[in-house]
């Protein structure tokens, strides 16, 4: 049978708040609340609770569609901290929520920090005596292995003390701060909260698989576990001297419950509060440092504080400083660190009712890793590149670092041609004079002895002017690609990228019901008195034969070439190269017709990806430009019908209209007489006179 939850009377909740703990007596039971995570009816999200009784079933008592809880979620003080993150097809989705119990509001923080795994807890438990939210957590190296962390309440971010040889499945402490947890062998131990060290007190009897979570009673010592088996859910009391688990409920819809926890609190009636303003500056690398703070000025009810304080500073058990101070006093004090590295700082402050809630700050101490760098910025001066950058003031754990005996280990991209092992200082020059037109980047990675940065890629500049025909970009270099420029006619973000896995240009099909795409070649310089050509090899993807288990022909779309002395994202420059379909699975080499210049300048080919949308890929795996020089003279009385070009010892004549054209010698001998519409004449080095109506025209065939 399904029971309500316990609900406390007037005279207990009067009761709670003088005793300042969860209110019961032997008739009745305590309260306990924890975050759903599974059952198996696929129950509404949120916080469930339920009394610590025989035959007891969660109720839901805040429902909260948001609450996931799948990086883990512990109660203190008054709030449930919720660490969720979702999977999106590969990809986390991380979001935190600070949640107020008894007003059942919550605060999301997002997009805020980098969550990782590392960050993913389970087994968590927040210890009043230290102020510490603790956690079993993968180690961001091994995830295969396990840490215990402390959480920041704040934000989330988990930090390691020490690797754990077990994963824990569920942890608490008790009122005087002992740490308790049981392992995923089923038994229970306790835990050195600064080392991660378990000493075994005793099996509970019970096979825990997956996420559960257990709550520790402060006034009588008795440990609640959710536990989750090969069976569900079930409610267990544990008992810490012994390890044994007894039974209580199971489970009817197999809940899964994390976060378990008991609304109550240690602090003793008249103890002080808080301290505030915590700030720890330590003397640059060294373990020298002074910590500062503020007294609180009220107890934990918010009364005022009459008597002196006493208060002492700790690193993990080692008492660091102590002294004496006035409420509301502002308190600084020398201290020197035992050690080097990620170090965990607590605050503790009492008066003769008890002692306050401790406050905690994590800092490195020593000499931090250099952050990567920021502002990385490269320039380009026809050709003296500049290099610069900026160095973060602090290191990669928020601790110190030197700028004075920060190297920097600068490579030259992306062909990695050039490394500089030590650079000092944050300026950086060199003067490039190769030929064409090519892509330059660099890693810059600080470090300081072997205590090495992350590596950061400054942007891509170009060096060169133009590429001077003959010349070929070999696009099975991906880098080549950076010397051309994207343009993504339908403006739907997809058009050409390179493909790893091909090793070439690759056109994405597009949005839209046709294709408009251009991949424009680097600057050239071109001139009169020189014909070109163009080559590209082309492929389609093709479509999977299952019969063959080969690549059939498959349309992929239509590409043409266009030269301008200007980028075009329209058709309406010169047509080189016709249109075709893009069907062949093989490679296959389109080449253009001859063309040539009037003026002396800087050009550039257009490659257009059009027709309609394909859902197969177009590759591009190279660009060949040739040159060949020409007569260099010009066509008089021409109708234009008639077209002469040279190649070393060639003539070649288009005659589309078919008239008669005659081939002498330049004293006047003939050669050759014909209406052909394309021939080609293999020639001796000379001046030679091509003659039809309405045109006369002087040739020079070179050597």
């Amino acid at each position: 049978m399904i029971r309500k939850p316990f609900r406390l009377t007037s005279a207990a909740l009067l009761l709670t708040a003088a005793l300042g703990v969860t209110a019961q007596t032997q008739s009745e039971p305590v309260t306990l609340y924890g975050l759903k995570t599974y059952c198996e009816s696929g129950c509404v999200n949120g916080i469930y609770s339920l009394p610590a009784q025989e035959d007891a079933q969660p109720e839901i008592y805040w429902p909260n569609g948001d609450m996931f809880g799948t990086g883990g979620a512990v109660y203190a003080e008054g709030k449930f901290y919720v660490l969720t993150y979702i999977d999106f097809f590969g990809t986390q989705m991380w979001y935190y929520q600070i949640a107020d119990v008894e007003s059942k509001t919550d605060q999301f923080i997002m997009d805020q920090y980098e969550y990782g795994f590392k960050d993913a807890g389970s087994a968590m438990t927040y210890d009043h005596t230290t102020g510490n939210a603790y956690s079993v957590c993968l180690d961001a190296d091994d995830t295969s292995k396990f840490t215990l962390s402390i959480m920041d309440l704040a934000t989330g971010l988990k930090t390691p003390v020490a690797n754990m040889e077990m994963q824990m499945c569920a942890m608490s402490v008790t009122s005087d701060g002992t740490l308790y947890g049981i392992g995923m062998d089923g038994n229970l131990y306790t835990i050195n909260k600064f080392t991660a060290e378990y000493t075994l007190v005793g099996p509970t009897g019970v096979s825990p698989q997956s996420n559960q979570s257990a709550v520790i009673d402060f006034k009588t010592d008795i440990m609640y576990w959710s536990a989750y088996t090969e069976n569900g859910g079930a409610l267990y009391t544990v008992d810490i001297k012994t390890g044994a688990a007894t039974l209580l409920s199971e489970y009817e819809d197999k809940y899964q419950l994390v976060g378990l926890f008991i609304k109550q609190t240690a602090n003793q009636e008249g103890a002080p509060g808080s301290v505030e303003d915590v700030a720890l500056q330590f003397d640059k690398a060294t373990t020298n440092a002074t910590i500062s703070f503020k007294a609180p000025a009220l107890d934990v009810n918010g009364e005022e504080l009459k008597e002196s304080l006493t208060y002492r500073v700790q690193l993990d058990d080692e008492i660091l400083a102590s002294g004496n101070a006035e409420p509301g006093s502002e308190v600084k004090t020398d201290i020197k660190s035992p050690r080097e590295g990620n170090c965990h700082f607590t605050v503790y402050i009492a008066n003769s009712a008890g002692e306050g809630r401790p406050v905690s700050v994590d800092v490195f101490v020593g000499m931090d890793t250099p952050a990567k760098v920021e502002n990385l910025l490269l320039t380009n001066n026809a050709g003296e590149l500049t290099l610069t950058w900026n160095l973060p003031e602090k290191g990669i754990n928020g601790g110190y670092v030197d700028p004075e005996t920060t190297r920097y280990q600068i490579v030259r991209g992306p062909y990695e041609d050039l490394t500089i092992e030590a650079f000092e200082g944050t300026e950086y020059h060199e003067t490039f004079t190769g030929e064409g037109v090519n892509p330059h980047m660099y890693l810059v990675t600080p470090f300081i002895d072997d205590k090495i940065g992350e590596t950061a890629l400054s942007n891509t500049v170009l060096t060169g002017e133009y590429q001077i025909p003959p010349f070929t970009e070999d696009l099975t270099d991906q880098f080549r690609s950076l010397v051309f420029t994207i343009i993504d006619g339908n403006e739907d973000n997809y058009s050409w990228n390179y493909d790893w896995d091909e090793k070439a240009m690759r056109c994405d099909w597009p949005m839209e019901p046709t294709s408009n795409e251009w991949f424009v070649s680097p600057p050239m310089l071109l001139e009169p008195g020189k014909e070109y050509s163009a080559t590209i090899s082309v492929r389609s993807e093709g479509i999977w034969n299952h019969d063959t288990e080969t690549y059939d022909n498959k349309y992929a779309g239509r590409l043409s070439m266009y030269l301008s002395n200007e980028y075009h994202t329209d058709e309406s420059a010169e047509l080189v190269m016709d249109t075709f379909d893009v069907e062949e699975v093989e490679w296959t080499n389109h080449t253009s017709k001859n063309f040539t210049v009037t003026e002396k300048g800087i050009y550039y080919l257009g490659i257009h990806h059009s027709g309609e949308r394909s859902i197969y890929y177009t590759y591009l795996r190279s660009l060949e430009v040739t040159a060949q020089k020409t007569s260099g003279i010009t066509l008089t009385d021409t109708d234009g019908s008639l077209r002469v070009t040279t190649t070393q010892g060639m003539m070649h004549i288009e005659n589309p209209d078919h008239q008669t054209y005659t081939i002498l010698t330049i004293d006047g001998r003939l050669l050759h007489k014909s209406t052909s519409e394309n021939a080609s004449y293999s020639l001796n080095p000379g001046i030679y006179i091509v003659s039809a109506p309405g045109h006369a025209q002087k040739v020079l065939i070179g050597k």
